[in-house]
């Protein structure tokens, strides 16, 4: 198709303000994080992008079968 590119392919994309207030580990439970990305499972990691620029990528792990916690979420709070 004339004028397609690779880059138009887009992949599921959550944004969220964050601030320092968010220092504690979040825990989404995993049918909802599945629709939040519009997936049929929740992904494995997720990258932040902060306003300054910055970016993080964070991981995600399974706990008690239905609860995914972020990891890496120390390095985000602390920039912020």
């Amino acid at each position: 198709m004339p004028g397609s590119s690779s880059l138009s392919t887009r992949e599921p994309c959550f944004c969220r303000h964050m601030n320092k207030a968010d220092e504690v580990i979040l825990s989404i439970p995993s049918d909802a994080a599945c629709k939040l990305w519009g997936v049929d499972k929740a992904p494995t990691n997720v990258m932040i992008h902060t306003d300054d620029g910055r970016i993080f990528n964070v991981w995600l792990t399974e706990s008690k079968e239905n609860l995914f916690f972020f990891q890496g979420w120390s390095n985000v709070t602390q920039h912020l």
